[in-house]
């Protein structure tokens, strides 16, 4: 299901899962901002009467590591609780974000995970996802001086570059690009 507004604060707890550096209040308004943004899309599931999965996925208008085509739909987080999983539900809300994507003309759809996050590998790849290239960006922080000082390596900014973003300063991880390459989008099982 598409998220709405009034979804925000019931989400926030499993977006935290993905992030836990931000204060619930942030996630909020993250989710608050992806829900009410026209290039973004917030889709959870629910089991009984709670949420227990939730994926986010915005536009991205800038180049994105193995695509062709701009704009790509690019899945931002997931996550799912662990007594939910392997039920078919992550499955299903990368099919909703690709189905949105695809709504707004998108021709692609991507994703990314840290390094070292093999469960994340592996479920990006059970999807029919492909590894274009292990990536490490370096940012360049322009201070008001003339000075230029950069963060060091990594460092893949999450949540990304959607034009929606406002709030705490993004926490910066290595990452791994990952492009849904099936002409047909997802496999079906």
């Amino acid at each position: 299901m598409k998220a709405e507004r009034k979804d925000a604060a019931a989400l926030a707890p499993l977006v935290g899962k993905l992030w836990p550096e931000h204060t619930e209040e942030a996630l909020v308004r993250i989710l608050t901002e992806y829900i009410a943004s026209p290039e973004a899309a917030v889709f959870a599931c629910r089991e009984d009467d709670r949420f227990v999965g939730v994926a986010l996925c915005c536009l991205r208008h800038d180049y994105v590591e193995g695509c062709e085509t701009s704009p790509v739909g690019y899945l931002e987080g997931i996550y799912v609780e662990e007594s939910c999983r392997l039920a078919g539900n992550a499955r299903a809300l990368v099919g909703q974000c690709e189905q949105w994507a695809k709504s707004m003309g998108c021709r692609e759809f991507a994703s990314d995970c840290e390094l070292t996050n093999k469960a994340s590998l592996a479920f990006h790849l059970s999807l029919g996802f492909t590894e274009e290239k292990p990536v490490k960006m370096l940012i360049g922080l322009i201070q008001q001086s003339d000075k230029l000082e950069f963060s060091g390596p990594s460092e893949h900014v999450i949540p990304n570059q959607c034009a929606h973003w406002r709030g705490n300063p993004p926490v910066r991880r290595e990452t791994s690009c990952y492009r849904l390459e099936k002409s047909g989008g997802l496999p079906h099982q």
